[in-house]
């Protein structure tokens, strides 16, 4: 078959619906398919250090053939192709905007209550990610990231003096140095709710302590971002001596789940080619706090809740005193 994968950022090894794009192009292309990206040229920065996939299509190049894939935020088809598919990296708010007879597939189900059959699990694993058994010097380090969506997350960390803020920040390192620092550390805490960082965490040995999502049990979370397991994992501090125990288990249950991704990209091309697929519409994210409408829209819902998120924080009741 022939793909032609579109881009909708400027070239970050740190964005993680990218390079899931980019790492998806990679799959299809080592199992025998004609598949390339599509940068748009509004997009193009960066692209020159895109060391993971490096074949490109021009728009002109497009056949009637090859299907496009284009993800949750890439609006209308740009290269006006024949097939198109939908690749929902993150619970969107945009799938009122799609356009008729898509084919939908979800990386994850991103809210409790979606199904999600179709699913198209493409992440990129980086070289040497595992535990090296080095000392763990450092206490703590955490991301904000998605998160900051969340106005009780704003709250906590703008008004806290950044001199209090205990642990290390993980933004803006490559993946050899989130390695490097997952296997000295013993716990990464989470906030955003899909981070593939907490699985690198976890081949590396550092429990994760997840921050809950607002109406979220850990089995809904854990469905929602398709964890197999809490091995290794804090869902809160609900069960931090649970993810002590069983940190050890833990990078087991992500080469399962590795397992898993590439056996969802397998059956991707069969129902493809088979026909084997539903043109139904993409999953309406109304209210899930994993739509990228999180808490900021104007629903009676979302409004309620965000007044309750507002009242005053304490170091007291700040979930896992990071700070």
């Amino acid at each position: 078959m022939k793909f032609a994968i579109v881009t909708h950022a400027e070239f970050r090894k740190t964005d993680g619906g990218l390079i899931c794009l980019i790492n998806l192009a990679r799959n299809l292309y080592e199992r025998g398919h004609d598949s390339k990206l599509y940068v748009p040229p509004e997009v193009h920065i960066g692209y020159e250090k895109n060391d993971i996939f490096p074949y490109y299509i021009k728009k002109e190049e497009m056949e009637d053939e090859r299907v496009a894939i284009y993800i949750d935020c890439t609006l209308g088809n740009p290269l006006e192709a024949k097939k198109v598919v939908r690749y929902i990296s993150y619970g969107s708010h945009w799938y009122p905007n799609y356009e008729p007879n898509e084919i939908t597939y979800y990386h994850a189900p991103f809210c409790k209550n979606n199904v999600a059959k179709q699913r198209l699990i493409s992440m990129y694993w980086p070289p040497g990610m595992e535990n090296k058994g080095l000392p763990r010097i450092r206490e703590r380090c955490y991301i904000i990231k998605k998160g900051w969506r969340n106005p009780i997350v704003q709250k906590m960390f703008n008004e806290t003096p950044t001199s209090e803020i205990k642990g290390l920040l993980l933004e803006g390192y490559d993946h050899e140095q989130l390695i490097e620092i997952f296997n000295t550390t013993k716990y990464f805490y989470c906030y955003d709710p899909a981070c593939f960082l907490g699985i690198m965490a976890l081949m590396c040995g550092c429990i994760v302590i997840q921050y809950p999502v607002l109406g979220y049990t850990r089995e809904e979370w854990m469905h929602a971002v398709s964890f197999s397991s809490l091995n290794g994992v804090a869902y809160g501090h609900e069960n931090l001596a649970h993810a002590e125990a069983t940190i050890d288990k833990a990078p087991a249950d992500c080469l399962r789940f590795k397992e898993e991704c590439d056996a969802t990209i397998d059956k991707f091309v069969n129902d493809l080619e088979s026909g084997n697929y539903t043109q139904d519409p993409c999953y309406p994210f109304n209210d899930s706090p994993y739509s990228l409408q999180h808490l900021d829209k104007t629903s009676p819902k979302m409004v309620m809740l965000y007044k309750l998120l507002m009242k005053p924080v304490t170091k007291e009741n700040f979930f896992g005193k990071l700070i």
